[in-house]
Formats: C-alpha cells, structure tokens, sequence
C-alpha cells in the first residue's frame, strides 16, 4: 500500500515539534504541507488551515530563537497574502493573533516587540468590532500587552490597555 502523509499527520508532526519550541523545524512542515498542496490531487485532504499556521506561529512563540518574531511576521504576512487571493479559510484568528503576541511580548527580547504586540491587539480590537467574532480578544491578550508594556516601564499606555 502506497500511504502518503496527510494534513493531519503533517499537522501532528508540526504540534510535536511546536511543543519543543522548534520553530525552524515546524515551519519547514509548513512549508512541506504547502508544497504537498500545490502539487497533490486530492486538495482537501492536503489543505493547509488556519490551525497549520498558528502552529508554526506557537513552535516560533515557544522558540528561544531571537529571529522568532521576524519569523512569526513573515508567516502573518503570508497568510494576508493567502486572504489577498481570496483563500478567507487562511484568516488569523483570535488564536493566531493572540499567539503571535505572545512572541512580540516575549521577555527574551526584552520589548522590542511590544509595539508590533499593540498593533495587532488594535487589528483584532478593529475587527471585532466590525462584527468579526472570530477576532474577539481574550483576556491574555490585553494581558500579555498590558505586561509588556509595565515591564517597559510605560504605565500610562498600560493603563490605557487596561481601560479597553
């Protein structure tokens, strides 16, 4: 029997890996998964999904990588690239977005990020209250901005994360 992979055993192979913080080892199934996409017969059952690239975005997020929120940019950018071209089942939701923040907020890079980590607080705030539920912050979100922004010492744009 000729048994080929599958998203589902890419994705399994990806989580393991993003559960170790190998963002470089994860993302390059990504990249396998899209390929096998590209070049597979039966679309649906090789169909990358939101869920593939938030957990490329979570190996990155777990990463002890500095480059891992470079990384985790250009796999957001790749999926507004996908919506572009009309492909609205590679949207970011409130978990992409939420994750990607937890790797802009990050100690490791000792708020650099932070600013990138508001603006996409800001998007998921704009979407959702222009009726995308999928984009609802959670708690953690404000959380983690919130945070970030104290340790930067910025109280007063902390203060006004906490008013939303």
């Amino acid at each position: 029997a000729n048994i080929q992979p599958d998203v589902v055993s890419y994705s399994t192979v990806m989580l393991a890996w993003a559960n170790l913080g190998e963002g470089a080892r994860a993302e390059r199934i990504l990249d396998k998964m899209e390929e096998a996409f590209q070049q597979s017969d039966d679309s649906e059952k090789m169909r990358t999904n939101i869920v593939s690239y938030t957990t490329a975005i979570k190996a990155w997020a777990k990463s002890r990588d500095l480059d891992a929120p470079a990384h985790v940019e250009r796999i957001l950018n790749k999926l507004n690239n996908h919506v572009k071209l009309g492909r609205n089942y590679l949207k970011p939701n409130q978990v992409t977005m939420t994750t990607a923040i937890s790797t802009y907020t990050n100690d490791q890079h000792k708020g650099k990020f932070v600013a990138k980590a508001q603006q996409l607080l800001h998007k998921m705030i704009q979407e959702f209250e222009d009726g995308d539920e999928s984009m609802k912050p959670p708690k953690l979100a404000f959380q983690m901005v919130r945070d970030a922004l104290m340790k930067l010492g910025d109280q007063e744009e902390a203060l006004k994360v906490e008013e939303q």
